[in-house]
């Protein structure tokens, strides 16, 4: 799987428990591009930086500050299913 470098907004942050593929509980994250290369695709956090992703999203959410993504590619096909975000940082 490729993985790219965006510049997002963050559109929604969840939690939840029970997504199939995805270690419970799944990070799940809204992100738009800068660029609408994607808009307000769904990525998981991936594991072991979860809860740090879950602390930096409402951060840039109610901020309105863009993020750096670190993501796969979404315009690739992912198996399984669930695109990931591996780095999140805030753009100040």
């Amino acid at each position: 799987m490729a993985r790219q470098e965006y510049v997002c907004n963050v559109i929604q942050a969840r939690v939840a428990v029970g997504v199939p593929n995805t270690t419970d509980p799944a990070i799940q994250l809204n992100l738009t591009d800068v660029n609408q290369t994607f808009v307000n695709q769904v990525f998981f956090a991936a594991e072991g930086g979860k809860n740090q992703m879950l602390d930096v999203a409402p951060v840039a959410i109610s901020t309105q500050l863009q993020v750096s993504a670190y993501l796969d590619d979404p315009s690739q096909p992912v198996t399984p299913s669930g695109a990931q975000i591996y780095s999140l940082s805030i753009m100040i």
